[in-house]
């Protein structure tokens, strides 16, 4: 239930920071589970794509510390929970549908907005991964050419 700043930096040397110790943000959208394995996996790319642990742990806080910055920020205007602000100000004496006080067209925006930013919209969660080990045998870090 902690709200820090964004950090500078999560990898220190052969050491780095994953899921909440890296981006303690508000439970905002599902996100600390989330988010969690979305570092697991880009960490897990990183160090089977670089010989040198050290380089792979730049190379992760790289590719995600600045996604999860944003969504740190995004958080504290709180995300998706929006609604029940939108909601309390249109209607303060209550509401028989939340339809008649919010559009469902603006709520599914609100909600595609939100998991968009988080990596987990449809098309995210759909597609392949980002991280791949193209032209790499399974469980090795030298391309198959060498081989």
């Amino acid at each position: 239930m902690l709200d820090r700043d964004p950090l500078p930096r999560w990898s220190f040397g052969a050491v780095t920071l994953l899921g909440d110790a890296a981006h303690a943000m508000a439970p905002m959208g599902s996100n600390a589970t989330t988010q969690a394995v979305l570092d697991a996996r880009s960490l897990a790319h990183a160090l089977a794509t670089h010989d040198d642990p050290v380089a792979a742990l730049v190379a992760y806080d790289r590719d995600r510390r600045p996604r999860m910055n944003r969504l740190q920020l995004l958080n504290r205007a709180k995300g998706p929970e929006v609604v029940i602000d939108l909601v309390h100000e249109r209607a303060p004496q209550g509401f028989g549908h939340v339809h008649d006080v919010i559009p469902a067209a603006r709520l599914a925006h609100v909600a595609h907005s939100y998991a968009r930013a988080a990596g987990f919209d449809t098309a995210s969660v759909n597609a392949p991964s980002p991280y791949g080990l193209q032209g790499r045998i399974q469980g090795s870090r030298t391309p198959i050419r060498e081989r």
